[in-house]
Parts: structure tokens; C-alpha cells; sequence
């Protein structure tokens, strides 16, 4: 069975503390989910701080006052050359 990679995501979204006191700073994302089991979704993300359903993933970062974070996230989804995804 020929496989390919398509519908490959990437985001990078920084966090910024803007106060001066130290607070916990919270990102929620999710990635595709598979409905086929010929298709598979792989994760291109940091690891979150809790994996919830659906694909539903949420970082939490404690920031002192004035600090940023970094967090990167994205999926890659492969499948059959004869069973193409849609919405990709």
C-alpha cells in the first residue's frame, strides 16, 4: 500500500506576560483527528501540558512579569494513494 504525506499544518504562537507580576499563561489548540483508520494524524507539536479528546491539546506556562514563551504546533496527516481525505 503506496503512502503519501499531505495536509501538513505548522503554527507558532508566542506568549507574552504584559504585567509585571508573575502569572500562568494558558494556550489551547487542537489537531485533526481521524475518522478512517487508513488514515493516519501525526502530532508536530510540543507536548502538552493535557491532551483532552477529540484532539484537543493545552499548554500552560507560568511567566514571570515581562517573559514570552514559544509554543509550536501542527499535524501531518498520510494516507492511500486511493482513499484521498477531503477538506485538506
Amino acid at each position: 500500500l503506496l503512502r503519501r504525506a499531505v495536509g501538513t499544518r505548522t503554527g507558532r504562537t508566542t506568549l507574552r506576560n504584559r504585567r509585571s507580576a508573575s502569572v500562568t499563561l494558558s494556550r489551547r489548540g487542537r489537531i485533526t483527528v481521524s475518522t478512517q483508520s487508513k488514515w493516519r494524524v501525526d502530532a508536530l507539536v510540543e507536548e502538552p501540558t493535557e491532551r483532552l479528546p477529540e484532539g484537543l491539546m493545552v499548554w500552560e506556562m507560568p511567566l514571570s512579569g515581562g517573559a514570552e514563551a514559544v509554543v509550536n504546533t501542527g499535524w501531518r496527516v498520510t494516507y492511500p494513494n486511493k482513499l484521498i481525505p477531503g477538506g485538506l
